[in-house]
């Protein structure tokens, strides 16, 4: 896979149906882009409402647009298609902070480049039984001390918040969130792996 440019293995990655194979592929395709995702990360790192991995952890979900929408026959490179992606979903951000900090709208608005980490997780069966746990997993511990060993970042911890307040649909939380199913399924997976190593050595 090594010896592969970038946009064969993209083509490579859409091809494909083998789930093992495409999310090689994926780790691999992000390691290749990691100078692109970085350069536009820093680039508005001060105009965001947003740290700098957060932004970064961003830009991952927008890649799985970029994979979708990239045409090998157009002659393209993916960085130049990341750059025009990535930089059209930051003004966006960009623009909504803006915008919402002008009207000083408050309310039920859990878009990830605007909410907080979130404060009030309580204990909740719907978060063991979406992310396919038992919910004996958590009979000892309070969820939400439980959820602050993990170390999340926070878009990861307002999936969280979000699930234990009964959003259980991965289109449903997309829709909240303002980004594509796979990219929750792609975060859900990434606690799924902090929970099970956390509960292994606990």
């Amino acid at each position: 896979m090594n010896n592969l440019t970038v946009e064969q293995k993209v083509v490579k990655y859409q091809l494909t149906e083998d789930k093992k194979l495409k999310d090689d592929l994926f780790v691999s395709i992000v390691d290749d882009l990691q100078g692109v995702i970085r350069g536009v990360a820093n680039k508005w790192e001060n105009s965001l409402p947003m740290d700098k991995d957060d932004i970064k952890s961003e830009l991952v979900i927008v890649l799985f647009d970029v994979l979708d929408d990239f045409d090998e026959n157009n002659g393209s490179k993916v960085s130049t298609l990341c750059n025009t992606y990535f930089t059209n979903r930051l003004r966006v951000i960009y623009n909504k902070f803006n915008t919402q900090k002008r009207s000083n709208v408050h309310g039920d608005d859990y878009s990830m480049e605007m909410v907080n980490e979130s404060n009030d997780i309580e204990l909740g069966a719907e978060l063991a039984e979406t992310l396919s746990f038992t919910v004996d997993d958590y009979r000892e511990v309070e969820l939400k001390c439980f959820l602050e060993e993990l170390d999340l970042d926070r878009k990861e911890m307002v999936i969280c918040n979000l699930l234990v307040k009964g959003y259980t649909n991965k289109s449903e939380i997309a829709r909240k969130l303002d980004v594509t199913p796979a990219g929750i399924s792609y975060l859900i997976g990434k606690i799924k792996e902090k929970m099970s190593l956390r509960l292994s050595i606990a």
